[in-house]
């Protein structure tokens, strides 16, 4: 979009962009999203295999997926296998970063770049996103995992518990709403010069 005059005019065409594509996030783009990111997961799920798990799913999208983890643990009494269900709702929340990226692409100030720079741009940052979105996913599924064997067989410490923890608050409520805007920074220079009172080259 056209540079304003002033750095609200970024910012008042990011709000208006934000709520407009939340909305259609929520009423049409969630369906694709989700679907997006199944394929993702699925192609990223045999790097449990590097934990010691084997892990598979299955499922309707719009019912849920079902997950199942064989895990390598020859501790007496552990858990040899895992099954957890990730409700359709659930999924849907791992696709929140992708509408506020885009809000945050098309209200970047622009002066006289050329159309192909700004697309490839967008591209890029939309894959980096999809990116984190899975990286998420995944951390999810490994602390739900990691929950549910510990309810068979309790063996972590307090420090432990506290990690997983940790990951799972970040992962849920965090990384989604920062990494737009760290990503966004990054690779849009126009941004950048105008949060940082740059000149772009």
């Amino acid at each position: 979009m056209p540079e304003g005059p002033h750095p609200l005019a970024f910012f008042a065409r990011t709000a208006i962009l934000l709520v407009v594509l939340l909305a259609l996030w929520w009423l049409v783009l969630a369906t694709p999203l989700v679907t997006l990111l199944r394929l993702s997961v699925e192609t990223a799920v045999p790097l449990y295999s590097l934990a010691g798990m084997q892990a598979t799913f299955s499922g309707v999208l719009a019912e849920g997926w079902e997950f199942r983890f064989v895990l390598n643990d020859p501790t007496p009494g552990a858990a040899k296998a895992i099954s957890l269900t990730v409700p359709y709702g659930a999924a849907v929340a791992f696709t929140v970063s992708m509408p506020m990226y885009w809000a945050i692409a098309f209200g970047v100030p622009i002066r006289s770049q050329k159309a192909s720079p700004l697309v490839r741009s967008f591209l890029i940052g939309s894959a980096l996103i999809l990116l984190v979105e899975v990286f998420q996913f995944l951390i999810y599924l490994g602390v739900q995992t990691w929950r549910l064997k510990e309810q068979v067989h309790p063996t972590a410490g307090g420090l432990l518990q506290w990690f997983y923890s940790l990951a799972e608050y970040l992962a849920i409520y965090v990384v989604p709403y920062t990494a737009p805007i760290l990503i966004a920074l990054l690779i849009h220079r126009p941004l950048r010069a105008r949060i940082f009172a740059q000149s772009p080259r």
